[in-house]
């Protein structure tokens, strides 16, 4: 793998096993997905690593997602495990913002309409090995679990 490529995810065993290599992408696509993974994974979700994974489903429930504390709370803890799992970065800085948004669902001439909690994590970043600047935008909803 070249020095501007990072692997894909998810990863392909079976492409692995019969052509001897993973599918790579552009590293600033790569990192994209691992940091993706990062926020969508539960801690001690992963049995490999039980460290792995974001705070965020921990305090998913608390009552006080639109107050700042929460916010940077979580942003201090998705902050923490990117220093920790996502090495390619440094000088990372790392907003959160809640909010809701509202999903539609039709079924049959019934029309349901229902909120969701929404987080919206931002960060920037520098590629260590590069010194190139890195921007990261994702929305995760919450309760129920969903993605964007």
């Amino acid at each position: 793998m070249d020095q501007g490529n990072g692997y894909a995810i998810p990863m392909d065993p079976g492409r692995f096993f019969s052509t001897r290599t993973f599918l790579t992408r552009p590293m600033h696509q790569s990192i994209a997905e691992h940091i993706h993974l990062l926020l969508i994974t539960a801690r001690e979700e992963f049995g490999f690593d039980r460290e792995f994974g974001c705070e965020v489903w921990e305090m998913d429930f608390e009552t006080q997602h639109t107050s700042g504390a929460w916010s940077d709370q979580v942003a201090k803890g998705i902050l923490g495990r990117l220093q920790t799992y996502e090495k390619r970065l440094t000088g990372i800085v790392v907003s959160c913002e809640p909010g809701q948004a509202e999903f539609t669902r039709k079924e049959g001439e019934q029309v349901s309409s229902r909120l969701k909690r929404k987080l919206t994590v931002r960060l920037t970043a520098r590629i260590a090995s590069t010194n190139e600047l890195f921007r990261f935008e994702d929305n995760v909803f919450m309760s129920p679990f969903s993605l964007d």
